[in-house]
C-alpha cells in the first residue's frame, strides 16, 4: 500500500510541476487538507476501546537485588 501512495503522490507532483498553474500547485495542498480531515472525521467517530489492564512489573533496583541474592546450598554448583 505504501508503494500504491508514494507511486500517486509522484504522479500527482509531476502533473502539477507540468502545469505549473498556481492552481496546480494548490490542488494537492487542498488535497492534503482534505484528507487531514478525513482522518480527524474517522478517529472521532471510532467507539471507545478500554485499556488493557495493567501489568505490575518488578522495579528494577528489585530484579538487580534478586539476582545478588545468595542461592540456597541446594543450589550450588
Amino acid at each position: 500500500m505504501t508503494n500504491v501512495g508514494t507511486s500517486l503522490g509522484a504522479l500527482l507532483a509531476g502533473w502539477t510541476v507540468q502545469v505549473g498553474t498556481v492552481t496546480a500547485y494548490r490542488l494537492p495542498v487542498l488535497g492534503n487538507a482534505v484528507a487531514f480531515a478525513a482522518s480527524a472525521a474517522i478517529l472521532l467517530f471510532l467507539p471507545p476501546v478500554a485499556p488493557p489492564p495493567a501489568v505490575r512489573w518488578a522495579r528494577r533496583e528489585q530484579r538487580a537485588s534478586d539476582a545478588r541474592a545468595p542461592r540456597p546450598e541446594s543450589a550450588a554448583v
